[in-house]
């Protein structure tokens, strides 16, 4: 808000006449009808939380989207005990485990790859409210945090959302999955990421957003044998500029 203002200064003052010292821009130039009324290393931002623009003798500021980011741990692991840290199924659900290393202590979920155990798309969901300053329209992206034992081929991860408004009844079918193949590493045990945007054309801001994730084993497309483990999601959801 504080840049906002400094910003409404610069061009009020360029529309009195009055042209502020702009020495010599180290960033971006702030244009009014095509004269330079200040740089952006005088302002309290960077060239990525705005542009810019001119039309005729008018200019206008759009500011970059503002992002909020949640993280989702896929489980927890206490002396020895692991435990979702999502809502599992009671079929067709994957299997927490500790992975414990020489220094490092996490909760995962297995995702099994089907063989022989009649699963066939393991799946998990989380709950949460969208922010009331969240942009409607917008996609949520879904970054998953997974590493396998095996060094080729893929898994297909697939993620899927619906949104609840108030008055609404909470049990709704979920909207169409996104899906990616992604491939495992050339090394055994070293992590992958993989991204899912969702579109979430029937949310709006402060609704209950039910998310799910899920293995498509049975799929072609799903390769890989042996587990996918999860590690975690990170949520990001863009939120109205000011």
């Amino acid at each position: 808000m504080r840049a906002l203002i400094v910003l409404g200064l610069v061009l009020a003052a360029a529309r009195a006449g009055a042209q502020p010292a702009v020495g010599n821009c180290v960033g971006a130039q702030l244009l009014q009808d095509g004269a330079v009324v200040g740089c952006m290393d005088q302002l309290d931002l960077t060239a990525l939380d705005f542009t810019v623009t001119q039309s005729g003798t008018r200019s206008a500021v759009v500011l970059a989207p503002i992002t909020t980011a949640l993280y989702l741990p896929a489980a927890a692991c206490v002396n020895g005990t692991a435990a979702a840290a999502w809502d599992v199924p009671t079929s067709d659900a994957p299997v927490a485990a500790c992975a414990t290393g020489t220094n490092t202590l996490k909760g995962i979920l297995n995702f099994d790859d089907g063989t022989g155990t009649g699963i066939t798309a393991p799946s998990i969901q989380s709950t949460f409210m969208l922010p009331a300053m969240w942009q409607s329209g917008t996609n949520v992206v879904v970054d998953l945090k997974w590493y396998a034992a095996a060094t080729t081929n893929a898994t297909r991860w697939c993620a899927q959302l619906v949104c609840v408004a108030d008055a609404e009844t909470d049990d709704p079918a979920f909207n169409t999955a996104v899906c990616v193949n992604d491939t495992a590493k050339g090394t055994t045990l070293q992590t992958n990421d993989v991204s899912l945007s969702l579109p979430s054309t029937t949310c709006s801001a402060s609704e209950l957003l039910h998310l799910k994730v899920y293995r498509d084993s049975d799929n072609a497309a799903d390769t890989m044998t042996g587990n996918a483990s999860l590690v975690g999601a990170r949520v990001t959801l863009t939120r109205l500029t000011p």
